[in-house]
């Protein structure tokens, strides 16, 4: 056996297919929320107003929106490299974030004030986010995932794997 196909061996019995999936699908969320945060930052809407009573000032909604998409974007990326690094860290904020997303989400989906519940192409892609994130949200919980990320954590305590 070569020293490369046992490397190859070893980063495969670290990094199980669910989590080479599930970093594969953070990443792809995160091109989304980078997608979904320009689209917002665009948008030529009348304004309404924000108010942010404690700053004095009022935003745009579209800009909140836009900020809100532009963090979810970064946290996921930090989640998706931390998976990468096989860090226990990284599952609970890749479970932050997809929570996140899931709340937001139906909270714009039974929202009196934006209307989603046409056949309207920003209501298919909130449907889309909403089942990414489900996905998610079940690779999160597979025995591989925790598995890998346990023993990497264990790993790490004895100061090195043989």
């Amino acid at each position: 056996m070569t020293l490369s196909s046992q490397l190859r061996a070893e980063v495969k019995a670290q990094r199980p297919w669910a989590l080479i999936v599930l970093t594969i699908l953070l990443f792809v969320q995160v091109a989304g929320f980078v997608g979904v945060a320009f689209w917002c930052a665009g948008l030529e809407l009348p304004l309404w107003p924000l108010p942010l009573p404690w700053f004095d000032l009022a935003w745009p909604e579209h800009h909140l929106w836009a900020g809100v998409a532009a963090i979810l974007a970064l946290l996921t990326l930090l989640s998706a490299v931390g998976l990468l690094l096989l860090r226990r860290a990284a599952w609970v904020l890749a479970a932050l974030v997809q929570c996140l997303t899931l709340a937001l989400g139906l909270g714009l989906r039974f929202s009196p004030v934006y209307d989603f519940s046409g056949r309207a192409l920003h209501s298919y892609g909130l449907y889309l986010a909403l089942g990414f994130a489900v996905i998610q949200v079940v690779y999160l919980n597979t025995r591989d995932v925790q598995q890998a990320l346990t023993s990497a954590a264990a790993c790490r305590a004895r100061g090195g794997c043989e």
